[in-house]
Parts: C-alpha cells; sequence; structure tokens
C-alpha cells in the first residue's frame, strides 16, 4: 500500500469514528506513521483528503448505481437490485458509509455538508430518474418522484443503520431488501 492510499485508509477510519472535524492533520499523520509534508504533497489539505476518499469510493459506486436503477418496466425488481446495491456497499465500505450518513446530517455550513452534498444530489437524482420513468407505466406515482425518492432513500439508510447497529448480515442481505422493498412498495400491512 503506498503512503497515498495508507493516508486515505487512516484518515477514513479517524473520520468515521471520531468525526471529520474532531480529526486533526497531526493525528492522521501520526496515525499512518508518516509526516505532515507528506499529506500536503498529495492532497494540499485536510479537505483535500477527504474529497480524495470521497472520489475514490463514491465514483465507482455511482456508476454501478447508474446501471442498475436504469428502470426496465419492473419497478419492483429495480427497487430491490437498487436496495441490494446499496446493502452491499455499506457492507463492504462501513467507514466510508457511517461516515457519510454522518456528513447528510452536519451543518449546511460546514465542510463536510458541502463536501458529501454533490454526491447525495447524484444518487438522488439517479433514483428519481428511475421513478420518473415508472410514472410513464404507473399513471398513478405521477408527480410524486421526488417524495418516493426520498422515502426509499430513508428506508436504505434506516436499514444500513440498523445494519450498523445489530452487525448482523442477515439485515442487509438480499431476502431483507426485498422484504423492505415490499414494505416500500405496499406498506406495512404487506
Amino acid at each position: 500500500m503506498s503512503k497515498k492510499e495508507e493516508l486515505m485508509k487512516f484518515a477514513l477510519e479517524l473520520f468515521a469514528k471520531e468525526g471529520y472535524d474532531n480529526v486533526g492533520v497531526q493525528k492522521i499523520v501520526d496515525s499512518a506513521g508518516v509526516k505532515k509534508p507528506t499529506l500536503y504533497h498529495y492532497f494540499r489539505s485536510k479537505e483535500g483528503l477527504i474529497n480524495a476518499i470521497l472520489t475514490e469510493k463514491f465514483l465507482p459506486f455511482l456508476d454501478e448505481l447508474a446501471k442498475i436503477s436504469d428502470y426496465k418496466g419492473d419497478i419492483v425488481l429495480t427497487l430491490e437490485k437498487i436496495m441490494f446495491c446499496y446493502f452491499k456497499f455499506a457492507k463492504e465500505n462501513s467507514d466510508f458509509y457511517r461516515l457519510i450518513l454522518n456528513h447528510a446530517y452536519s451543518p449546511e455550513k460546514s465542510q463536510t455538508y458541502k463536501s458529501t452534498m454533490e454526491y447525495h444530489t447524484k444518487q438522488h437524482m439517479l433514483i428519481e430518474k428511475m421513478f420518473l420513468e415508472a410514472e410513464k407505466q404507473h399513471g398513478n406515482m405521477r408527480g410524486r418522484s421526488r417524495m418516493y425518492t426520498f422515502s426509499f432513500m430513508g428506508m436504505i439508510n434506516s436499514g444500513i443503520s440498523y445494519y450498523f447497529y445489530t452487525k448482523d448480515e442477515k439485515d442487509i442481505s438480499e431476502e431483507s431488501a426485498r422484504q423492505l422493498c415490499r414494505q416500500f412498495m405496499y406498506g406495512i400491512f404487506s
């Protein structure tokens, strides 16, 4: 692992456990076993470091999400695929997912909020696009795609948060994704 990769790895662990604002550059370089100039060489600043982490983790995920959220006429199957994609990503990148969940609720003017909003917006746009396409087939959905997007994302993130709490992998299994999607589609009496 290169020094750059080590810095990103240790920074992500620290940011996820202690919060971005609570971790200083000195703590990051001490954890990685390097000096401050090394961090500044690769990233210029702590902000540059968090942006590099976000880019490295989010871009491949957004590419995958774009593929599976392409609506092909089966809303339930598409929702299940999207939800399981998130579950798999959160399981494989738990420190990162914890970090982005925390950043979504940061103060609006904070650097953490600003750095992640672009990625949150892209996710929402992809999912809303899927709902807009589904509206063409399901007239009763018209005009509600934005609300569906936020509700569905809320359900995904609640499921992932529950997994972080229980540490039980069945809570983010494909079956769990199917059950949550049924609940989303048909309500609590399904």
